[in-house]
């Protein structure tokens, strides 16, 4: 989503350009611990490897991933992870 608040991504600076869980099937339904965390990697290194394809954010040198859990949902978490990846 970009700063505008739209889904472009001409809107910069970004937010899940590549719609994870914005996009998915169950965006409702909560997701794994484990590849949350992951997948947010991959899309970032894609991005960084100039293979996003469509969602490809022209110029894209800084990244970040951010997960949290393990605890009451809605309410805490018990966990959170931060990377910030840059080429």
């Amino acid at each position: 989503m970009g700063e505008g608040g739209g889904p472009g991504l001409s809107d910069g600076p970004y937010l899940s350009a590549d719609g994870r869980l914005l996009a998915s099937e169950c965006a409702d339904c909560g997701h794994p611990i484990g590849p949350t965390g992951f997948a947010q990697i991959v899309a970032v290194t894609h991005q960084h490897q100039r293979r996003a394809g469509a969602r490809q954010v022209e110029g894209a040198t800084l990244g970040m991933t951010h997960v949290t859990g393990g605890g009451v949902s809605g309410l805490d978490h018990g966990a959170c992870t931060m990377h910030i990846l840059g080429v």
